[in-house]
């Protein structure tokens, strides 16, 4: 050992060789990463309903498989008789003993609105 190196020197050296090393791996890595993800690609599927035809770019092949697994919900039918007595309730007055009856009746740790307070005051 030379006479100006101590062992403080050595350890110094050695966490400097260790977090050079992890950073190097990490690089790689990362390196690797990027070039993996710029060749990966979907395979061709058959689109749907076509005879023959297939959906080779990621997007076209993305929405067909959209379409293959969440379907379009079906129109929603209301029935005349719902809305009417809808209307007739919006129509009718509300007393203020019914409003202070349904709030106190909640549990006072519930919050009835979506601002988050408590109907305990």
């Amino acid at each position: 050992m030379k006479r100006w190196w101590n062992e403080y020197l050595t350890a110094l050296r050695k966490s400097y060789k260790y977090s050079r090393n992890r950073m190097c791996a990490m690089w790689r890595q990362q390196k690797e990463d990027v070039e993996l993800r710029n060749t990966a690609t979907f395979p061709p599927i058959k689109k749907a309903g076509m005879e023959g035809d297939f959906a080779t770019e990621d997007h076209d092949i993305v929405r067909e498989l959209l379409q293959a697994f969440s379907p379009a919900l079906p129109p929603c039918e209301q029935e005349e008789n719902v809305l009417a007595s809808y209307n007739e309730l919006l129509s009718e007055p509300i007393a203020k003993h019914k409003v202070k009856t349904a709030v106190f009746r909640a549990s006072p740790d519930k919050a009835p609105e979506r601002n988050d307070l408590l109907a305990q005051v």
